[in-house]
C-alpha cells in the first residue's frame, strides 16, 4: 500500500506539478528570471595568495588581507574565491578576474582572463617581464610605482595597504596590559627595532615565530595572536612597535601592521621611511637611531593616552571600490 502511494505521489509530481512550475517560470516568473540575470552577470573574482596551502594560511598576512577584500567585494555583489598557491591553476576553467596579492611567490596569469596584481611586498623579486603579464598593477608604494611607470607599458597606480575599521577600532577606557608590544615573526633575523630597544626598562612583549634564539623567555608572549584578537591586544598596549624588512623599507612599502595599529587608536613607533612620515604625520612616531627611539618611547609613556583613529581612506572598502572601478573600465558586465 505504501509503495503504491509513493508511486502515485511521484507520478503526480512529474506529470502535473513540475510542468506547472516551469510554465509559471517561463510565463510570469519575471523576478525569478531577473535573479538569474543578475547572478550570471556578476563576475567571479579569484584572489590569489602566496600561502602554500590552507593548513598554514592563517599564519600569512596576505590571507587576512584577502579576507578583508572578499568581505567588501561580496557586499558589492561580487562572488569572491580566495585561492592558496596549490589552487592557482585554472585547469581549463575560465576565471573572470584574477587578483594576485603579490608577495613571496610569482603567479603566471592566464591571458584569457582579466589579470590584476596588487604588489604588497618583496618588490625586489618582481621583474618588468612579470609586470607586463598583467592588465593592471597596483603598488603599495609611491616610490616603486613611479619606477614601474617609467620602465613598463602597463597601467600602474599607487594603492597602499589598508585596514578594516569594523575589526580595528579604539576601545575606550582600557587598562594597559603592555607598555611595548611587537607582533611579527623573526624569519631567523633579530628584527631591527627589537635590537635597538633591548635591553629596556619598560615592559615588552613579543609575539611571533622564531624568537627563542634571540630573546629571553620572559619577553616572548607566544607564537601567535589570532587576527580576531589583535584589536583587543592593540587596545591594551601603550606603544605598538613596528619595523620593515630591508627591501620594503628601501622601496617605500609601508607595513600593514601600521594601518591596523593606527585604526585601533594605539600609538605606533616605527623605523623611519619618508612615505610613512607623510601618510601618518600625527599618529606614527618614527626614529632613526637607538637614542632617538628610547627618547620617543620615554616621552610617549609619560604622556596621557589619547583616543584617536586617523586611518582616513585607507580601508578595505575604499580599496574594493577602486578595484571595481578598474574592472568596470576594462570589461563591462555582459
Amino acid at each position: 500500500m505504501k509503495r503504491k502511494s509513493s508511486r502515485l505521489i511521484t507520478r503526480i509530481f512529474f506529470k502535473y506539478l513540475l510542468p506547472l512550475f516551469f510554465q509559471k517560470l517561463i510565463r510570469g516568473g519575471e523576478s525569478f528570471r531577473n535573479y538569474f540575470r543578475f547572478y550570471s552577470r556578476k563576475k567571479h573574482i579569484y584572489i590569489k595568495i602566496c600561502a602554500p596551502h590552507w593548513r598554514v594560511a592563517h599564519e600569512w598576512g596576505d590571507f587576512h588581507l584577502a579576507n578583508g577584500l572578499k568581505k567588501y567585494f561580496e557586499r558589492r555583489g561580487y562572488r569572491t574565491i580566495i585561492q592558496c598557491k596549490t589552487e592557482w591553476k585554472n585547469y581549463g576553467r575560465k576565471q573572470d578576474i584574477a587578483l594576485m596579492l603579490r608577495g613571496l611567490t610569482k603567479y603566471i596569469p592566464d591571458p584569457d582572463q582579466q589579470n590584476i596584481m596588487w604588489l604588497i611586498s618583496h618588490p625586489n623579486d618582481v621583474s618588468i617581464s612579470e609586470v607586463e603579464l598583467f592588465d593592471h598593477i597596483f603598488v603599495a608604494s609611491t616610490k616603486f610605482a613611479t619606477e614601474l611607470i617609467e620602465k613598463s607599458s602597463v597601467n600602474v597606480k599607487v594603492m597602499n595597504q589598508c585596514t578594516d575599521p569594523e575589526i580595528f577600532y579604539p576601545i575606550p577606557n582600557q587598562t594597559m596590559e603592555y607598555e611595548l608590544l611587537f607582533v611579527g615573526n623573526s624569519r631567523n633575523i633579530f628584527r631591527q627595532i627589537l635590537r635597538d630597544i633591548i635591553p629596556t626598562q619598560f615592559k615588552l612583549k613579543v609575539f611571533g615565530w622564531g624568537w627563542d634564539s634571540f630573546l629571553d623567555t620572559e619577553l616572548v608572549g607566544g607564537t601567535l595572536i589570532p587576527n580576531s584578537q589583535l584589536n583587543d591586544a592593540y587596545n591594551h598596549t601603550s606603544i605598538l612597535l613596528n619595523d620593515h624588512w630591508q627591501d620594503m623599507k628601501g622601496n617605500g612599502f609601508i607595513s600593514n601592521r601600521i594601518f591596523d595599529g593606527v585604526a585601533s587608536g594605539t600609538v605606533v613607533v616605527s623605523d623611519k621611511i619618508p612615505e610613512l612620515v607623510s601618510l601618518f604625520p600625527e599618529s606614527v612616531f618614527c626614529y632613526e637611531t637607538k637614542e632617538e627611539l628610547n627618547k620617543i618611547i620615554h616621552q610617549l609613556l609619560t604622556l596621557a593616552p589619547e583616543e584617536r583613529s586617523l586611518i582616513g581612506e585607507n580601508t578595505f572598502e575604499n580599496r574594493v571600490d577602486t578595484f571595481i572601478q578598474c574592472f568596470s573600465k576594462s570589461i563591462p558586465d555582459t
